[in-house]
């Protein structure tokens, strides 16, 4: 297994991301795992689990926004997996590859409304 660094792929990234803890289920061949995402975007998510996932491996993800009881499922890649440093747990970054047009404008809008300052607030 190829293991990466997170710096490595920083510089890649074309979506803009949000910290966000919800469970991910992944499935795949001879795959399966429960673990938590660290945060999202529209083109994916970095998750933290014990048992990692090769990269290169493709898995169908499954997972709610916080605050939603819409489940969001979708295709992804394991693009890389890292020691997370916290115990014996890892990181892997997640690419969604066929995302469907309603879970795609459902994490939008969660993105923005998370990503935009909060009305009301005085300086």
């Amino acid at each position: 297994m190829s293991v990466g660094t997170g710096d490595d792929f920083r510089e890649r990234r074309r979506f803009p991301r949000i910290e966000a803890r919800t469970r991910v289920n992944c499935v795949g061949k001879n795959i399966f795992s429960s673990d938590y995402s660290r945060n999202l975007c529209v083109g994916g998510m970095c998750i933290e689990g014990i048992y990692p996932i090769s990269p290169g491996s493709q898995v169908n993800v499954q997972f709610s926004l916080p605050d939603s009881t819409q489940v969001i499922t979708a295709k992804a890649r394991v693009i890389w997996v890292k020691e997370s440093g916290i115990g014996s747990s890892v990181s892997m970054g997640l690419e969604f590859l066929n995302l469907d047009l309603r879970f795609e404008e459902s994490l939008q809008k969660y993105l923005f409304q998370k990503d935009s300052p909060q009305k009301g607030s005085s300086s």
